[in-house]
């Protein structure tokens, strides 16, 4: 698993109008905080956090938790969800998504 930088800087282009997001690199992807909360990865897939009033909807849309292999077995964290097709294209709907997503962070 790995993320494309050009993907990675899309990403963080289309969400400057939420404050204080920022980008750094994270296992062989990018982490995207909010005020150093972490609230997104991008690996081959974008992930949201989400919890337990925003997991239906990921769900609902397509939404896969996130996944690796660690010694032969599959580890899956379903605090990420990959985010609905086409969020990534629709900016407004990215920025909607991505400022739940710091919510939810931010009630941990």
């Amino acid at each position: 698993m790995s993320a494309s930088s050009e993907l990675a800087q899309y990403t963080l282009d289309s969400l400057r109008a939420v404050s204080g997001v920022r980008m750094r690199r994270f296992f062989g992807g990018y982490a995207f905080l909010s005020f150093g909360a972490q609230f997104a990865m991008l690996m081959d897939t974008l992930y949201f956090r989400v919890d337990e009033t925003t997991r239906e909807s990921y769900l609902k849309r397509g939404g896969k938790p996130f996944s690796y292999v660690s010694r032969g077995k599959v580890v899956v964290l379903s605090k990420y969800l990959s985010v609905p097709e086409g969020a990534l294209d629709d900016e407004e709907e990215l920025v909607e998504l991505a400022r739940e997503a710091i919510r939810v962070v931010g009630n941990q």
